[in-house]
């Protein structure tokens, strides 16, 4: 109320051009709030009255050392209305019951048809579900509503005693439900901790490591939490058995330390003040050595060895840090969690060779001329700027779902481009001219704006017919090749299903010709056909090599398809029941060998991509100098 009046002296000043004096009393103003406030309550009484079955539901909370609590109610009808927001003494059960009847009694009071009691007993009748979370306060607080509400019943109900038992019993019951994503919430602010998992705002472009780590330091917890539940459900019940498995533990812990080592400082140093896009390229050789040597040998990261210095960018060392790093007396856990480090550390090497090529050496922008700086001085490390549009347009579109875009433009506008402190910076002249420009032009704009609808109007029905008749053809093309391969294979005498069905066909060939069209062909059913896994290279014919074509021999022709094969092999065994009160971990684990073995196919393949990647890299700079 202090400030108001500052709002509607500008207001009128800068739009109607008037300079008021004369302003509504502080009373008057305050009088009005009250009035609205008697409006507010007149409507939701009557809302509550005339709909049945209607649910409360609400939340306590803590904001500068008071505490609030909030009641909403959702209407028979579906609508849900703000019931009261009440700052009271304590979050205990007694001062909740205290401020829901504070607030039913207010309603109570302001409704015209009968007495105050009578209405008091027919709004707390009219409630009949809950929902809150499960925190120690509702239950409580739900049994002493439904007390309440049975005592209120004969008030309420005409000819409540001539009723059957049956009929009672239905009018009495009243059901309470709990929303689950508050569990652990709860559960943690029991035990006096703090929930370091978050959910997803605006860009959080590390959401996935963060989260692992908080995950991995909240593993216990989540366990007990679901072993504390009176009937978890299945897949409850299965979080608890996921959550003890050593292979996902282990993963989720590399996840975790990469936000520690990685990709958290790293987020840290895009966001350092007067860094720009070129000054990122010592550091982004610096990480790609870093991700190289790691990707062979995660021992030092897995003992927190960090990416950058403290002065370049900090490791944020707290609680999560400590429990991500503390040493394990399981050494098959602490070799999962490095071989997991290692396999994460290759993929993301891959990753950053490819998007940051131009600024790694070799790249058009690792040792730029003086002019290119001064042309990037002004670059930022991040498209950030362009996020917070986007999140201040999310707001704009939740409030005004109804507004043309060409408005919500103009909001973004003003917001980040400081408009209105540009036309104060201008003289009285130079300001005239530019409204005046702006109201001449307003009509051409809006012209223009929704001649542009039309425009993408039309251009999405064509992508839509266009996409469509792409898809056609798409399928058609598809049909026409299954039916050009079986009809090979046919001839090839059907699938080779297995090792020995490929040595006793190419047995039958004569001719590396033949044999090479024999693979080929049956590669191509394979991948077309029954689509099954394996890398691309495994499928084609040739593959670039060092920058040059390299055409695979049968014998290479033949690996390949024994590796299809291998990799693709089903095992047939009788499905057994599923015993529901008996879950069991849904992994097979692997002897130490084979384990080894198969991480270091995965750093195999990775590296062939690291080194596929360059060469096309090589490629693309040759083709650019002869240019």
């Amino acid at each position: 109320m202090r400030k108001v009046d500052a709002v509607i002296k500008t207001v009128l000043n800068k739009l109607a051009g008037q300079d008021v004096q004369r302003i509504p009393s502080n009373w008057l103003k305050s009088q009005l709030l009250l009035e609205a406030r008697g409006l507010a309550d007149i409507q939701l009484g009557e809302a509550l009255l005339t709909n049945s079955g209607n649910c409360l539901h609400g939340d306590g909370t803590s904001k500068f050392h008071k505490h609030y609590q909030d009641f909403e109610v959702t209407l028979g009808c579906g609508k849900t209305m703000t019931m009261g927001l009440l700052e009271q003494g304590g979050g205990d059960t007694e001062s909740t019951m205290e401020s829901f009847m504070h607030r039913i009694k207010e309603l109570a009071g302001v409704i015209k048809e009968g007495t105050t009691e009578e209405n008091l007993a027919r709004l707390i009748v009219s409630l009949k579900t809950t929902m809150s979370d499960q925190g120690p306060v509702n239950p409580s607080f739900n049994r002493e509503l439904q007390a309440v509400r049975a005592d209120l019943l004969p008030v309420a109900i005409e000819n409540w005693e001539s009723l059957d038992d049956a009929t009672k019993s239905e009018l009495s019951s009243m059901s309470n439900f709990y929303c689950i994503p508050n569990l652990l919430e709860s559960h943690l602010d029991t035990l006096g901790l703090k929930n370091h998992m978050v959910t997803f705002i605006s860009n959080r472009v590390n959401i996935l490591c963060h989260n692992a780590a908080a995950v991995f330091y909240h593993r216990h917890h989540i366990v007990n939490l679901i072993q504390s539940l009176p009937n978890p459900n299945q897949l409850l019940r299965s979080v608890t058995v996921d959550a003890q498995e050593k292979v996902f533990l282990a993963g989720v812990r590399a996840l975790g330390i990469i936000d520690k080592t990685v990709t958290g400082p790293f987020w840290r140093l895009l966001n350092t003040p007067e860094t720009n896009i070129l000054s990122l390229n010592q550091h982004l050789l610096t990480m790609r050595i870093q991700l190289q040597r790691w990707s062979k040998h995660a021992s030092s990261l897995l003992e927190g060895e960090p990416l950058f210095s403290p002065d370049i960018a900090e490791q944020h060392q707290d609680i999560l840090f400590e429990e991500l790093f503390r040493e394990s007396a399981d050494e098959e856990f602490q070799v999962l969690t490095q071989q997991a480090l290692e396999l994460v550390m290759s993929a993301m090497q891959i990753l950053l060779e490819r998007q940051a090529a131009d600024q790694l050496p070799g790249g058009k922008y690792w040792d730029p001329s003086a002019q290119i700086q001064a042309h990037a001085s002004n670059v930022p490390t991040t498209n950030m700027l362009s996020e917070r549009d986007f999140a201040v347009l999310d707001l704009l579109v939740r409030q005004k779902p109804s507004a043309r875009t060409i408005s919500h433009e103009a909001m973004v506008m003003w917001l980040h481009n400081g408009t209105m402190q540009w036309l104060d910076n201008l003289t009285p002249e130079e300001k005239e001219e530019k409204m005046t420009m702006a109201r001449k032009s307003s009509a051409d704009v809006l012209k223009r704006y929704n001649a542009r609808k039309e425009d993408i109007k039309r251009q999405r029905q064509e992508n839509l017919l266009k996409k469509q008749e792409q898809n056609r053809e798409r399928e058609r093309q598809d049909k026409t090749k299954k039916i050009e391969i079986t009809n090979k294979i046919a001839k090839l005498g059907g699938v080779w299903r297995s090792t020995t069905d490929m040595d006793v066909n190419l047995a039958g060939l004569e001719g590396d010709k033949e044999k090479t069209k024999a693979l080929v062909t049956q590669l191509q059913f394979h991948k077309t056909v029954l689509k099954v896994d394996g890398r691309r290279e495994l499928f084609q014919q040739t593959v670039t090599r060092h920058g040059k074509v390299h055409v695979f021999s049968v014998e290479e022709l033949t690996s390949n398809l024994a590796e299809v094969l291998h990799i693709n092999q089903l095992e047939t065994e009788e499905a057994e029941e599923e015993n529901e009160n008996d879950l069991q971990p849904a992994l097979t684990y692997r002897t130490q060998e084979e384990a080894m073995t198969r991480l270091v196919e995965e750093k195999r393949k990775l590296a062939r991509e690291i080194e596929c990647s360059k060469e096309e890299k090589t490629e693309r700079n040759t083709e650019r100098e002869h240019q």
